[in-house]
């Protein structure tokens, strides 16, 4: 084993963890730390560099994924042995190229049961963002999809007929479904895309350049955290309570930087499952207004899906100044296959978006917008949504029920008022990395906090959501219970007071 020659820089703006990474980089690749040698144990690094554990284990992690070191359990972990150059004669190993914060999607892999869970042949995956078989109306779909290839324009479609926006029937139909409030919205306001992802992807990268500054809620949806990453834009996040953005905090950084866009999701919103009262609503579109910065309100979290109060009015409900854009999908009913989705702003706005859709060419397939249109239409969607709301309505009393009695005590889970997620807070110094990856071992998924985090906080958070088949929820809960007291008592002991995060 060799030693820590080297002392991190506390005063430095680089974080301790990227600096630590850097340095043990460096050596390892200069031959300074030899091949197949042992690292001092957490622990110890962190007495030598006085930091915390979690930075010595965040550098570790990015260490391991990089392939520079690797573990033995029950003895440590060692510098992984350099290969020279053009030894490696098999395939390329893509996951190598991949950005750090996309691995984490190539990580989990099925292992051999060990639990009631996977003895049941069972893969229980609580991050999923897409309805299970038992919730998608696949004859349904399959005889829309019929009536749409009979309609009068089918032909056109497929010879591809250029329609500015989407088709105009499907936008008629789109706001006759969002003007159920009283707003009244016309074909202009909407513009068809795909599922929320692409309308996200796309809004920034029209209304935004390299490094200019783009304000979100932290935590917030993951899938925006990596488009926010890969166009090179500046991230500024904001607290995010059950009640949504801080309204304090985001004034003070509008008054301090330049920004272009504030991204939230106010009803349903990722990871917490919560809604944004509507007097907050009201003052954010005032505060966005004054300092004339658009609003991205994307409501693909599930918010047709409420479970208690009345049905909340839209942030546009609000607005005066066209500061609003909102997202739609209807991928959270009708599943995965079915991606389109829409944008509803100002129309002018929408018309630069259309014409960057034209440029990239984004649009969505003919035939996909002629089944929407079916589906939005049909006598048979509001009787889907109705189903689909009752299965979750259940499925949400069975996780209360399951996180009450099977969660230790010190698990504060937040009940999800609308929306499909689910997020659950553990004591500070608990990684849920770690208990994530003992339930990989028994075929149980779970979201951890960190990746719904801008700034590599949320290690002892985690997420789980409502499209898990109600049978199975209770037995996956029991697991999930057994091994976070297994975590607390080999990371804590005795330990019964804890410390949680202030919100």
């Amino acid at each position: 084993m060799f030693r820590i020659d080297f002392q991190l820089d506390k005063d430095s703006t680089v974080p301790l963890y990227l600096q630590l990474i850097e340095r043990l980089r460096k050596k390892i690749l200069s031959g300074e730390y030899p091949d197949g040698s042992k690292l001092p144990s957490v622990r110890e690094i962190e007495q030598l560099l006085g930091v915390s554990k979690n930075v010595v284990l965040k550098a570790m992690n990015e260490l391991y994924v990089d392939d520079l070191v690797y573990r033995e359990v029950g003895s440590g972990t060692y510098i992984r042995a350099k290969k020279e150059k053009g030894a490696d004669t098999g395939p390329i190993d893509w996951c190598k190229h991949l950005d750090t914060w996309y691995r984490h999607t190539h990580q989990f892999k099925k292992r051999s049961p060990t639990s009631e869970i996977a003895t049941l042949g069972l893969l229980v995956i609580f991050h999923n963002e897409s309805p299970d078989d038992e919730l998608i109306p696949h004859q349904l779909l399959k005889a829309l999809t019929q009536r749409a290839m009979k309609s009068d324009i089918f032909m056109e479609t497929v010879n591809y007929v250029e329609h500015p926006k989407g088709l105009r029937d499907l936008r008629k139909a789109i706001c006759m479904r969002l003007g159920c409030n009283g707003e009244s919205l016309k074909p202009e306001n909407v513009i068809v895309s795909g599922r929320n992802v692409e309308s996200e992807h796309l809004i920034f990268k029209a209304f935004t350049r390299q490094g200019e500054a783009v304000v979100i809620e932290n935590p917030t949806n993951m899938n925006v955290l990596g488009i926010l990453k890969t166009l090179h834009l500046k991230v500024i996040p904001v607290r995010r309570s059950i009640e949504g953005i801080d309204l304090n905090q985001l004034e003070d950084v509008l008054r301090k930087n330049s920004v272009k866009l504030i991204y939230l999701q106010s009803t349903a919103g990722e990871p917490m499952g919560t809604t944004m009262p509507d007097r907050k609503k009201q003052e954010l579109v005032r505060l966005a207004a004054s300092y004339r910065v658009p609003i991205v309100d994307d409501l693909t979290g599930g918010s047709e899906f409420q479970y208690t109060g009345k049905t909340p009015f839209p942030m546009r409900h609000f607005e005066e100044d066209n500061v609003v854009f909102e997202i739609h999908d209807i991928v959270k009913t009708f599943g995965a296959g079915v991606t389109t989705g829409w944008i509803v702003g100002p129309d002018k706005a929408l018309d630069i978006l259309w014409s960057s859709m034209r440029v990239m060419e984004r649009d969505v397939a003919g035939l996909l917008q002629l089944v929407t249109n079916e589906i939005l239409n049909s006598e048979f969607y509001d009787h889907h949504l109705s189903f689909v709301h009752e299965k979750l309505t259940k499925r949400r009393e069975l996780l209360i029920h399951a996180c009450n009695r099977y969660l230790p005590s010190y698990a504060k889970a937040n009940i999800c008022d609308s929306g499909t997620s689910w997020w659950v807070e553990l004591p500070k110094g608990f990684d849920v990395r770690d208990i994530r990856r003992n339930l990989n071992r028994k075929n149980i998924e779970i979201a951890p906090g960190n990746w719904f985090f801008n700034d590599e906080k949320g290690y002892n958070f985690f997420r789980l959501g409502l499209y898990v088949k109600e049978e199975y929820i209770e037995p996956a809960l029991i697991e999930i219970g057994k091994t976070v007291e297994r975590y607390r008592k080999h990371e804590f002991g005795s330990v019964t007071k804890f410390e949680y995060t202030s919100w």
